[in-house]
């Protein structure tokens, strides 16, 4: 019986498990650092084993991945390159959800050698982004159209009943991560311009919009620009990747980074202090100014009544006693603290993830404007919308590659149609359904 290895036992583990223990008679390996959090995955049923692993130990992770057909890397990305070069190694197939790098690009000749396919990119974005777009491309392009703009735009959120606090917004995922990730700046085509935009002027580059009945903001994410090549769209005039978040989200990102609350310095601390006391001490703030003040002149254009509501309300300002476990911290650690206490989602509420597609294409002289929107909510009790739609594409692809449906080597992103067909047809099946719209413009357009 064929073996799928998973690396990692964190948010997205448990669908992914769940799915192929529901459609394939594959055997499952889940190996983690703290074997405990594997147990919670696999729940002792048939057909899964638990490994206890250090990804530092790279003599057993090759013990594991020799015993395995295919590996699925949910571990942080710096380690996938020692996956994946392991995985050329013993030749077996690699999946992750996470970004390509120039390292692991480097492996395609090798992994051809060896008759292996690594595919990165196969989550929900990137990933599902990726194939859904690739999905409408190749559509247009069939029928003679000429792509003029595409702009992707991709945010996991509250869903409304659970929005319940000034922030609009809860974690699904490492608070950490998307911390970091709102202190990235971005680069893009805009109207045959290519813009380079620093973190510090993402502001001015934040446009309002509406999908469905949601009031959103979006912002720019990273860099677009590759995926002009990636998606076959060399010619086009506007191509833009956006991070989607309800209004208030870049100014507040903006105030933490002004004020020092995105700093990643480590400062020694007491084990126990006020909570206000162990701000002063974090951001360097003497006790003879006033706390709340500083922050205000830090954050500058970016401080407003919404801005200070949202920090007092995660109670940065209190002095309620602070037990800290370690002897140094960074004011990001503090904070992402705070945010986990106070911003995670409780058992019953919902997540929700929005996926938009914005294409303008010409066709037979007429402009057409092509929407696609993917909404997803969350399981009360149950796996959220952000692990459901980051597992399922990486395991229906995990599913089809060891079935010989996919059949590919070297290193590939989930462009192309041999991957995304039967992917997007299956996520189908499992109920994630885009609502497509195309319509045509005036001719001013």
């Amino acid at each position: 019986m064929k073996k799928i290895l998973v690396l990692g036992a964190g948010y997205v583990a448990r669908p992914f498990v769940d799915y192929i223990l529901e459609n394939s008679n594959f055997e499952l390996i889940v190996a983690d650092v703290d074997v405990q959090h594997a147990q919670r995955v696999t729940q002792n049923r048939e057909r899964t084993y638990v490994e206890a692993l250090d990804i530092r130990e790279n003599e057993k992770l090759e013990g594991l991945i020799g015993k395995a057909n295919l590996v699925i890397s949910l571990l942080p990305y710096e380690f996938h390159y020692q996956v994946a070069q392991a995985c050329v190694k013993l030749k077996k197939s690699l999946i992750t959800a996470s970004y390509i790098t120039p390292e692991i690009s480097a492996l395609d000749t090798a992994a051809k050698d060896a008759g292996v396919l690594i595919l990165k990119e196969m989550g929900l974005d990137p990933g599902l982004d990726h194939m859904s777009a690739m999905h409408i491309i190749d559509k247009i392009k069939r029928d003679k159209g000429t792509i003029i703009s595409f702009k992707s735009y991709c945010g996991g959120l509250a869903a409304p009943e659970a929005n319940t606090n000034p922030w609009k917004y809860k974690f699904s995922w490492s608070p950490r991560g998307v911390l970091k990730a709102a202190q990235n700046g971005a680069k893009f085509l805009a109207e045959n311009q290519i813009l380079e935009v620093l973190n510090r002027d993402m502001l001015q580059q934040t446009d309002l919009l509406q999908i469905g009945p949601f009031d959103l903001e979006a912002y720019p994410n990273r860099d677009s620009m590759p995926y002009i090549d990636r998606y076959g769209l060399q010619g086009i005039e506007t191509l833009v990747r956006y991070t989607l978040r309800f209004p208030g989200w870049v100014k507040t990102m903006a105030a933490l980074r002004e004020i020092g609350l995105a700093d990643d310095k480590m400062v020694s601390v007491s084990n126990e202090l006020g909570r206000s006391e162990l701000l002063r001490t974090l951001l360097n703030i003497p006790v003879s100014d006033n706390l709340l003040n500083v922050c205000r002149q830090r954050a500058g254009e970016y401080w407003d009544k919404e801005v200070a509501e949202r920090l007092t309300w995660l109670g940065l300002f209190d002095d309620e006693l602070e037990k800290v476990s370690t002897k140094q911290i960074s004011a990001m650690d503090y904070l992402v603290s705070r945010m986990i206490k106070t911003m995670s989602f409780a058992e019953n509420e919902r997540d929700m993830i929005l996926l938009h597609h914005d294409f303008l294409f010409t066709k037979n002289g007429a402009a057409y404007r092509w929407e696609s929107t993917l909404t997803e909510f969350g399981i009360p009790g149950g796996a959220s919308a952000m692990a459901q739609t980051v597992a399922f594409p990486a395991a229906i692809a995990a599913r089809y590659i060891l079935e010989d449906t996919i059949n590919l080597t070297g290193v590939h992103l989930p462009v192309l149609p041999e991957i995304y067909n039967p992917v997007l047809e299956e996520l189908q099946h499992q109920g994630m359904v885009f609502s497509e719209h195309i319509k045509k413009m005036p001719n001013n357009t």
